[in-house]
C-alpha cells in the first residue's frame, strides 16, 4: 500500500429513517467506530472485492458525467478524468464500514470522492447536501444526501424542516448529558445483509397509497419531530417516544422488521425500559435500540449482539 487519503466516518441516523424523505425532520451522528479513506494500493495483489468496486466507480464516473449539468447548478465539478487515472493507479476504498447494515457505508465513499475530485464553491449546507443526494442516489436508486454530509463533516446533523429545510450543526454534548442519566442508544446486529435499494423503493410505492401516505404525516412525522424535539432538549419522556416510532413501524414497515427479530421487537413494545426501531432501511443489518439501562437490555437480548453508541 502505498498514499493514504483523509478518513471518514460512518454515522448513525438516530431519528427520520424513511420519514426524512418527506420532509420530515432528522438528527444523525458520526459513528468513528468505523471508517473508509480512499487508498493506493498494488493492483497485482488485488481480489474479487476490489475488481468489483474498481467497475463500479467506473460505471459511477460515467454516471457523474451524465449529471454534469446539474452538479453544475449546484456550483460542484467533478473530475472524472482525474478518477478515471487513479483507479487505474490502484486506487480502493479501503473500509471498516460493514456494508448494508445502515450505517452509511456509501455515505462514507462519497464524502471520500468529493473530498478529493470534487470542486465545490463556498455555499449553505443545503446546496452541498442536494450535492451528495445526487451522487449518492448511484448507489440506492434515490437518496437525502444526508449520509455522506454527516460523513464529510464529521459532526451531528440536524435537518429542521419547520425552519424550511434548514441543516444546523448541533452540539453534540446531548449525548453525553444522556448518558450521564444512564441512558443510551446501541445497535443490535440482525445478522443479515440487505439491500437499501429496494427497500426505499418499496417505501416509495407505499406512499403512493393515499392511506398510508395520511398515517406517515399525522402520526410518524410527528412522533419523529417530536422526539427528536426531546433528544435535544433532554426531555425525560424519551421512552415513550421511541415506542411511539418503534409501535409505528411493527404495524406498517413489516417489510423492513426481519422475521426472526419480530418477537423481540413486540417484547421491547412491552418493555418499561428498552424499545427498538429501525437504523437507517431496515431489512437486515443493524437495528437502533434505545435503552434506560444498556446492562440489563444486554442480559435480555443475550442470544444477539449489541453494541452501546458513545458520543
Amino acid at each position: 500500500m502505498a498514499k493514504v487519503v483523509q478518513a471518514f466516518p460512518s454515522k448513525v441516523l438516530l431519528f427520520g429513517e424513511y420519514t426524512v424523505i418527506n420532509q420530515s425532520m432528522a438528527l444523525t451522528i458520526p459513528f468513528s467506530l468505523f471508517e473508509g479513506q480512499l487508498i493506493f494500493c498494488d493492483k497485482g495483489r488485488w481480489g474479487k472485492a476490489q475488481d468489483l468496486f474498481s467497475q463500479d466507480l467506473y460505471h459511477f464516473s460515467q454516471y457523474m458525467e451524465q449529471k454534469k449539468e446539474e452538479f453544475r447548478k449546484l456550483d460542484f465539478t467533478f473530475h472524472s478524468d482525474r478518477l478515471l487515472f487513479d483507479l487505474d493507479q490502484g486506487l480502493f476504498f479501503s473500509s471498516s464500514i460493514p456494508q448494508g447494515v445502515g450505517v452509511g457505508s456509501s455515505g462514507a465513499l462519497c464524502a471520500a470522492l468529493f473530498s478529493l475530485y470534487g470542486d465545490f464553491l463556498p455555499g449553505a449546507l443545503s446546496k452541498q447536501r442536494e450535492v451528495f443526494k445526487l451522487m449518492e442516489s448511484f448507489f440506492h436508486g434515490a437518496s437525502s444526501g444526508v449520509d455522506p454530509l454527516v460523513s464529510f463533516l464529521k459532526h451531528s446533523l440536524l435537518l429542521n424542516s419547520k425552519e424550511k429545510k434548514s441543516i444546523e450543526l448541533v452540539e453534540e454534548d446531548f449525548g453525553r448529558k444522556l448518558q450521564g442519566r444512564g441512558e443510551s442508544f446501541f445497535l443490535l446486529d440482525s445478522r443479515m445483509p440487505r439491500k437499501t435499494g429496494p427497500l426505499v423503493n418499496l417505501f416509495l410505492e407505499k406512499c403512493k397509497d393515499e392511506k398510508f401516505n395520511t398515517l406517515l404525516n399525522d402520526k410518524l412525522i410527528p412522533f419523529t419531530n417530536k422526539a427528536i424535539d426531546n433528544l435535544l432538549g433532554l426531555q425525560k419522556n424519551m421512552l415513550d417516544d421511541i415506542h411511539a416510532i418503534s409501535s409505528f413501524q411493527y404495524q406498517h414497515f413489516d417489510p423492513m422488521i426481519p422475521s426472526h427479530l419480530q418477537e423481540i421487537w413486540k417484547e421491547s413494545l412491552e418493555s418499561n425500559f428498552h424499545k427498538i426501531k429501525l437504523c437507517g432501511a431496515g431489512g437486515g443489518g443493524f437495528m437502533l435500540g434505545f435503552t434506560k439501562d444498556f446492562a440489563k437490555t444486554s442480559a435480555l437480548l443475550k442470544g444477539f449482539s449489541l453494541r452501546e453508541i458513545v458520543f
